[in-house]
This record gives C-alpha cells, sequence and structure tokens, in this order.
C-alpha cells in the first residue's frame, strides 16, 4: 500500500507532535495565507469553522496549483472563548500580557508551566493541545490513511 501524503495546514509543533504520536511519520507543514480576520461576533463554532475552512481552501487552492499531490489536508483553528468573547492568538507581547491581567487564557501553552494554575479540562486533553486526536485518529482509520 502506497503511503500517504498528509499535509498539516498549521505551524503549530504540538500539531505535528501529535500527529507523529498516531503514527504518521511524514507529515508535510503547510502555512497558510488565509488571513484571519472574521469577525469575532460569530459564534465560536462558526468562526473556528469558517476560519479551518479558509485555511484549508488556500491549502488546496496553492497545491492544485504546484500540482503537489496528497491524501489528507488537516486544517484547524483554535480560539478561546471566555464570557462570550472570542479570545484569538496575542500578537505579541504586550497582548499576550494583557491577556494574562484579564485572567483569560490563549497567552499561554497548557503543557507549559501554566498548567499549574489549569483546574480541569472539559473534553478531550490532546484537543486542547492543538487536535481531537481520538476522532482524527478514527477518521483516518476509517480513510485508510492509518
Amino acid at each position: 500500500m502506497k503511503e500517504a501524503i498528509v499535509v498539516l495546514a498549521s505551524q503549530s509543533p504540538n500539531r505535528l507532535k501529535l500527529l507523529q504520536q498516531i503514527g504518521l511519520k511524514n507529515v508535510i507543514v503547510k502555512v497558510s495565507n488565509f488571513e484571519e480576520n472574521l469577525p469575532k461576533t460569530l459564534p465560536v463554532k462558526q468562526f473556528v469553522i469558517e476560519t479551518a475552512k479558509g485555511k484549508l481552501a488556500t491549502i488546496v487552492e496553492e497545491m492544485s496549483k504546484n500540482q503537489e499531490p496528497y491524501s489528507v489536508i488537516i486544517a484547524c483553528d483554535t480560539v478561546i472563548e471566555f464570557n462570550g468573547e472570542i479570545i484569538g492568538k496575542p500578537t505579541d507581547a504586550n497582548d499576550a500580557i494583557e491577556t494574562l491581567k484579564r485572567n483569560k487564557a490563549g497567552s499561554y501553552g497548557i503543557g507549559d508551566f501554566a498548567a499549574v494554575f489549569v483546574r480541569g479540562i472539559e473534553g478531550c486533553m490532546p484537543n486542547v493541545v492543538g487536535l481531537p486526536l481520538h476522532r482524527l485518529h478514527q477518521a483516518l482509520i476509517a480513510k485508510n490513511i492509518l
């Protein structure tokens, strides 16, 4: 069986590490040029889905234009929702400090020192780190990628 060509539309080292943990060896990392500027007034789920779809579309377009083969492209996005407000990645160090001052997440990684402040997680730990690993693993098995 020919080895699947898996593309990760993310520059997150944590996401890449998670994919390697489930047995994906040669993951191609592509950074999308999708401008992440959707209105933060969208419902959180819609905001994340539309952002991931935008990333996916730009990677598909680029790879098709360059005639690069792929079996699957994994595109995703993570945001924090706190009291109805969507909090994205900090734009710089000052933004991260301001986010932390407001007692809001998004300025640190749960696998870092900040983990001491986490009382609990609702759902899948790898999803908090970057990917819903169990669901992704099952989907990749169903598509004969793994």
